[in-house]
């Protein structure tokens, strides 16, 4: 298929790869950011695209171009009526440092990966509701597609863990009061036996009075709490999938033994590895209807990796600050319960703090990097996420790393870093130079001065 290009012989596009059309539908073609695309289309009068509408630059002749927007986008021409004049053209906007749809696809695959295993659980654990030891979250359930979603991602693994309880030991011994006859008494316990001498209960045995039943306690056999949960949370998840799609039968095949429509959830205490496994599944299953989530969650129907992408550092150069500090992170004062990540966004180390998305005073204009390093309240370092930043033969290309002197100098920094999604690092110290060989420990605690460019990608 090729788009009504007012000069097709000229406009750079990529037929989508019939092995990946599943992965990108609706899309039927691959266009490229910052690049400027002349469509035609005869009966229409406007253009919607992406919700927006586009000027007209001559009769039924419209500029298109995406900058900082990667991922599925919609072209609707409209008439005067505002009504499609005809079928919305769905594309799939391809960035310049992913130029392929296997690199695009992989990218974000990997991104998708690591913030549905990791993000939820945070959400889960950090916000205002105490949740730490098995108490329940109520949030509005998953739609039927976010059902889908979360199955495409977490379903092997609640699948894999409903096989291993099935190998374990499922009953568990449960403690039960009853009156013995006689015969059946095994132990009188401490305090029973003036219950006995008050009791009306006795009976005689040729010549000597005897006490017809005595309480004792048995031990009765019952279905782990972990089974129990587990079958409740099944049912729920397959109650999500009320449509009779393909995928969604095949799931419902996979899980159907283990749900338990009227199983009660029970509450958990995170003891062993396979609680501790069900209650993340279940965070990240209710994670859905957080704001945050939400975010992230869109982004990722739309494939919009730059926008996964700047969520993901977040997380990345937490865990790298937690090795760089030997110190936990306390997300505590970053999520607000409505509004989900503050803005800003303060996350401790000890000591020390990351603010995320905060103005810092400067001796001019306050400045907004995405990051900043501080010990105490003093800031140390600034850092950028830059998605389009490149890094080749060592040396930065474009303006970026202009960018990172400027946060040095206005918030007297020792250290600035622009983050991209590549495999390249450069430094250039102050006193020493470019550097092959440098880590954020030393960035952080003084050993480093200067600017560089540091690449993270999943």
């Amino acid at each position: 298929m090729q788009p009504p290009f007012l000069f097709p012989e000229t406009a750079r596009f990529l037929p989508v790869p019939s092995e990946l059309e599943h992965l990108v539908a609706p899309a039927k073609i691959g266009l490229f950011e910052w690049t400027d695309y002349h469509f035609v289309f005869p009966g229409a009068q406007k253009l919607r695209v992406d919700g927006a509408l586009v000027q007209k630059l001559a009769p039924h002749i419209w500029r298109v171009r995406w900058e900082n927007r990667v991922g599925n986008a919609r072209l609707i021409p409209l008439g005067e009526d505002d009504k499609p004049t005809e079928a919305a053209l769905e594309v799939e906007v391809l960035s310049p440092k992913f130029p392929t749809f296997e690199s695009h696809i992989h990218f974000f695959a990997a991104l998708w990966r690591e913030l549905s295993l990791r993000f939820p659980p945070l959400l889960w654990s950090s916000n205002a509701q105490n949740t730490r030891r098995g108490a329940s979250v109520e949030r509005a359930a998953p739609s039927f597609v976010e059902a889908l979603d979360w199955l495409e991602t977490n379903g092997d693994a609640l699948e894999l863990l409903a096989r291993s309880l099935d190998r374990r030991p499922t009953l568990h011994q449960r403690p039960e009061e009853w009156d013995a006859p006689l015969a059946q008494v095994r132990r009188v316990e401490e305090g029973q036996l003036r219950q006995i001498a008050q009791s009306g209960a006795w009976s005689r045995s040729g010549a000597r009075p005897l006490p017809s039943h005595i309480a004792q306690t048995r031990w009765n056999e019952s279905e782990s709490p972990l089974r129990l949960r587990l079958g409740a949370f099944v049912f729920r998840v397959l109650l999500a999938l009320d449509n009779e799609d393909e995928t969604a039968r095949k799931w419902k095949r996979r899980l159907a033994l283990w749900s338990k429509p009227n199983a009660q959830p029970v509450a958990l205490i995170a003891r062993d590895a396979q609680s501790v496994e069900l209650l993340n599944l279940e965070a990240s299953w209710g994670a859905s209807g957080t704001p945050v989530w939400g975010q992230i969650l869109h982004a990722a129907r739309l494939r919009d990796i730059a926008t996964l992408w700047e969520w993901w550092v977040l997380l990345a150069l937490v865990r790298e600050l937690e090795t760089a500090t030997n110190q936990r992170a306390l997300w505590s004062e970053a999520f607000d319960e409505r509004a989900g990540l503050r803005a800003p966004a303060t996350i401790r180390f000890g000591n020390a703090s990351l603010l995320f998305n905060g103005a810092t005073p400067s001796y001019s204009t306050p400045l907004r990097p995405d990051f900043v390093w501080r010990e105490g309240e003093r800031p140390v370092a600034a850092l950028d996420a830059k998605f389009r930043l490149n890094v080749e033969r060592g040396s930065v290309v474009g303006d970026d790393l202009h960018k990172m002197h400027a946060y040095r100098d206005a918030l007297g920094v020792r250290v600035a870093l622009a983050l991209h999604p590549g495999q390249k690092s450069v430094f250039y110290d102050q006193n020493r130079g470019p550097l092959a060989h440098w880590n954020l420990r030393a960035a952080l605690n003084g050993g480093l001065s200067g600017v560089g460019a540091w690449g993270l990608r999943p």
